[in-house]
């Protein structure tokens, strides 16, 4: 999910570690990664990986995911989703497929689209 080719990357990583809590808007066009809380929104053209002491409160448009941790709101991706078995989303999901590991809670619909083209910005 987070390969870079050899010759480096013009994509860039932000990254909230746990000891951070960030309320706001995030948009970006890199990946994100969150291992401490996030209130607001998140909208991104890349992928998301969010760690198992994660605290989100957030709309979250993006690329591919990764949940470890905890998600209050929707997610809409133009990619897919994984969720670790510590995973726990209360809100609605749309994406590519979905993978779901054993003890992962989900309180909300899951829609599972075709690949999109859809800017995650719109």
């Amino acid at each position: 999910m987070f390969s870079r080719d050899e010759k480096g990357s013009k994509e860039s990583d932000t990254i909230i570690g746990r000891s951070v809590k960030v309320k706001g808007d995030f948009l970006g066009e890199g990946n994100l990664i969150i291992d401490g809380e996030f209130e607001g929104t998140i909208t991104t053209l890349g992928s998301l990986f969010f760690g198992e002491k994660s605290h989100i409160t957030a709309q979250i448009s993006g690329g591919n995911a990764k949940i470890l941790g905890k998600v209050n709101g929707d997610i809409k991706l133009s990619g897919s989703i994984d969720l670790g078995k510590n995973a726990e989303v209360v809100g609605n999901i749309s994406a590519t497929s979905i993978s779901i590991e054993h003890g992962a809670i989900i309180n909300g619909h899951i829609i599972i689209t075709k690949g999109s083209t859809e800017n995650p910005r719109a």
